[in-house]
């Protein structure tokens, strides 16, 4: 399991209008589960499909040309199962 430690929440409306007034985190492309932790409240990632917006960027530190993130809403406590 991935474990990302997220030092602030996305506001909804920055990454996309409709998501005005919800919570996102943003977290890079990776496979397997990943728990997302912000100020001790967890939320657990298990099937990536469940994102609700993913944007390709350019790395700026020449490691490799592009990543990915995926944009989910931020559930706490909560777990998004593989079907």
């Amino acid at each position: 399991m991935v474990r990302y430690r997220v030092k602030r929440l996305i506001e909804g409306f920055k990454v996309n209008p409709r998501y005005r007034g919800k919570a996102l985190v943003a977290i890079p492309q990776t496979s397997g589960p990943i728990e997302v932790n912000y100020e001790n409240q967890v939320m657990y990632i298990n099937n990536w499909e469940e994102k609700v917006e993913e944007r390709v960027f350019q790395d700026k530190y020449g490691r490799r040309k592009q990543y990915t993130l995926g944009y989910f809403f931020w559930k706490p406590n909560e777990q998004i199962y593989l079907l």
